[in-house]
């Protein structure tokens, strides 16, 4: 058997060839992980702002909501909560498209995980039943927001 190796193959060709592919992990850097950082920032801006200027519309029926509260026009009230729910789903699927696009797997997750919590708080009755005034809105909203922004801050600070 050794004899039938040896004459399929020239003498030695095998051995090279072994060694130049066991030698060519060890030239190349151990720890080379990508550098993301450009596009990091890039689609954490992005994100940044989609949270900062497109929660404006939240906000607006988030006001109105209360507002109708308030007056007693449960009605009006519930058209607010149901606006205020469709700015949230909108702000969710924006961060979602907006962290898709970046190139570390990290963003993309931690994108994800706040754009699912955004939509979790848009679907949850508790949250608007809990807001039935300008004072209540504080310790409401401040707790979701955290969870909102939470996944992103290690990777966005």
């Amino acid at each position: 058997m050794t004899a039938a190796c040896s004459a399929d193959e020239p003498d030695g060709a095998a051995a090279p060839a072994a060694n130049a592919t066991s030698a060519a992990p060890s030239t190349a850097p151990a720890s080379a992980a990508p550098d993301f950082s450009a596009d990091t920032e890039k689609v954490c801006a992005g994100v940044m702002k989609v949270i900062e200027t497109d929660m404006d519309g939240f906000g607006a029926a988030i006001g109105k909501m209360i507002a109708n509260k308030e007056a007693k026009a449960t009605a009006e009230a519930k058209k607010a909560q149901a606006q205020a729910k469709t700015e949230l789903e909108t702000v969710a699927k924006k961060i979602r498209s907006s962290s898709a696009k970046a190139q570390d797997p990290e963003l993309v997750a931690a994108g994800k995980e706040a754009a699912d919590n955004i939509a979790a708080t848009a679907k949850d009755a508790k949250f608007y039943n809990d807001i039935k005034s300008v004072e209540s809105i504080n310790g409401t909203l401040q707790e979701e927001m955290v969870s909102w922004v939470e996944p992103l801050a290690p990777i966005c600070g």
